[in-house]
């Protein structure tokens, strides 16, 4: 079976976990912090995944040379 083309696909979206917004009834209410209305923010700019400390302490390096 061939693989489908990625134009293809339904699109898809990585929680990042960076923002979330709600009411406080609504959250209360629903018991999950997805709480209706629900809209994503997609952001332009991706951000480093950081699940080591390797992945750390690369990041602190680009970090350091961008002065940041």
């Amino acid at each position: 079976m061939p693989r489908q083309r990625r134009q293809d696909l339904e699109p898809a979206f990585l929680e990042t976990g960076a923002i979330y917004a709600m009411g406080v009834t609504a959250f209360r209410g629903c018991g999950s912090r997805f709480c209706p209305p629900t809209r994503p923010v997609v952001l332009e700019e991706v951000g480093p995944e950081i699940d080591t400390p390797e992945d750390l302490a690369l990041c602190r390096s680009i970090a350091a040379q961008k002065g940041e």
